[in-house]
């Protein structure tokens, strides 16, 4: 089990910095092992996709930890969300191949949502953007991808057991993220508060050390199969 003691920092901003980089450092070495066979099976292609992501929120972590603790936040809320995600995918194959898949039916709901933000837009805009559409829908099902049966992160966290991790830190993280009242009118040594910014960047340090275990466990064993 990971601890908080084991794989955090809390002392000083270099001290903390340094900490973060380690797990930058981390991230794009796993990142580099992987990279030549990220196409060789789909779990392969999920699991190395959310190590890139990993790895970028720390880097934007490791950038950002000299300033405001709402940059600070973001990032914590991702790495934490991100987390959620890759254990929520890594609990079957069918979650697995419904996140695979939810790519497409995301990028036709951009499309729609575009048309609907352009009223004005011509006829052979209309036209184009149905087709692209089309071949998103057409792509997942041709391929046996159904699209997720929810997009709520509390529900997959609900799926996998973490539900008061979730309600727990979303209520902390979502006043820095958003554009709270707390976070435009609160008084600035509250949002600024260094026990605050400790909570939220051990939270970051945590959820970057689950989600490199798990993924390099995961990388390594799926490496083994493919390889036998």
């Amino acid at each position: 089990m990971v601890h908080i003691r084991d794989v955090t920092n809390s002392g000083s901003l270099s001290d903390v910095a340094s900490k973060v980089k380690e797990y930058t450092t981390l991230f794009a070495s796993l990142v580099a092992n992987v990279k030549e066979r990220a196409g060789e099976s789909p779990r392969t292609f999920v699991l190395f996709n959310i190590a890139v992501s990993c790895g970028l929120q720390l880097e934007h972590l490791e950038r950002w930890v000299h300033r405001t603790n709402d940059l600070v936040a973001l990032c914590a809320r991702n790495l934490f969300e991100l987390s959620l995600i890759l254990r929520w995918v890594l609990s079957s194959e069918d979650n697995l191949a419904a996140w695979r898949g939810q790519a497409a039916y995301d990028e036709a709901e951009v499309f729609e949502s575009f048309l609907k933000l352009k009223s004005d837009a011509g006829k052979e805009t209309y036209q184009a953007v149905g087709t692209r559409v089309r071949e998103c829908k057409e792509w997942a099902i041709s391929n046996g991808l159904p699209p997720m049966p929810f997009k709520r992160v509390d529900l997959m966290a609900q799926q996998i057991n973490a539900l008061d991790e979730y309600e727990v830190f979303y209520r902390l993280y979502s006043k820095f993220v958003h554009p709270s009242s707390l976070l435009l009118n609160g008084d600035r040594n509250t949002v600024q508060n260094p026990v605050i910014f400790n909570i939220l960047v051990s939270q970051a340090q945590l959820y970057a050390a689950s989600c490199y275990d798990l993924l390099r466990k995961e990388l390594r064993d799926n490496k083994k199969e493919t390889t036998t």
